[in-house]
């Protein structure tokens, strides 16, 4: 076996991830339409999908694994389905290429949108922290905060209570 023999099942896992890729980016659509609306019960039902998604792309991470694997035992030492499908000369490789850098473009929308969900829970959990401050402190600083400082104001620099 060669490394030209693996390129169907490389290109059955490139169409399987990018299958899946597609699904997340759907997934990531609601979910930003779901943070914006502040509907947290389906929030809830999406993240139950977002678990079974990572489950399917450790399976989909571990095929890769074994195609390098494979790919190795054939000589082909590289670290990536990339390296190894660089290395064969044909149109299908060349094709399967062009294919993988698209993969690529759609993880980098997948990295972005996942990344402005963690800022948005980042936000939310700082100012539900605030509330809780001003509610344990009945809207008045709390003790922690310098002398002198927002002396005119109660609550956080987040959520001023005086308005």
């Amino acid at each position: 076996m060669t490394a030209a023999e693996l390129l169907p099942e490389i290109e059955q896992f490139l169409s399987s991830l990018m299958l899946k890729q597609g699904e997340m980016i759907k997934l990531c659509e609601q979910k930003t339409a779901f943070l914006r609306e502040g509907k947290m019960s389906e929030l809830t039902e999406l993240s139950q999908r977002e678990a079974v998604f990572v489950r399917e792309m450790q399976l989909l991470l571990t095929t890769r694994q074994r195609l390098i694997d494979m790919a190795s035992d054939l000589g082909n030492q590289a670290e990536s389905l990339e390296k190894i499908v660089s290395t064969i000369e044909d149109n299908r490789a060349r094709n399967l290429l062009q294919r993988m850098k698209k993969s690529k473009e759609l993880s980098a929308i997948i990295r972005r949108e996942t990344w402005v969900h963690w800022i948005i829970a980042q936000k939310s959990c700082q100012h539900y922290g605030e509330l809780i401050d001003i509610i344990a402190h009945c809207g008045n600083q709390a003790p922690s905060y310098a002398e002198g400082l927002l002396d005119d104001r109660s609550g956080s620099p987040l959520l001023d209570t005086t308005a």
